[in-house]
């Protein structure tokens, strides 16, 4: 369970990429955007994750897909 992985999360809108990090419980990039939608990343165990999605909710952020790579991340 406390394997690192690569995670991508596609959530409705714009985000500010720099801000959601500022709080955030794990650092995200954004790999796409535009105003409709944002595609993140994210490399982190499943406990981080979770944390980040709670995250993205109470920001008011509404989750549109979300996929874990399935082999483990070997760069930390």
């Amino acid at each position: 369970m406390h394997q690192t992985r690569c995670y991508r999360i596609e959530v409705q809108n714009d985000v500010d990429e720099e801000v959601l990090n500022a709080f955030s419980p794990l650092h995200v990039s954004v790999a796409a955007a535009d105003t409709a939608r944002t595609v993140l990343q994210a490399r982190g165990d499943q406990s981080a994750v979770i944390g980040l999605l709670f995250h993205l909710h109470q920001q008011g952020y509404l989750i549109l897909s979300f996929t874990a790579s399935i082999k483990e991340s070997t760069n930390e």
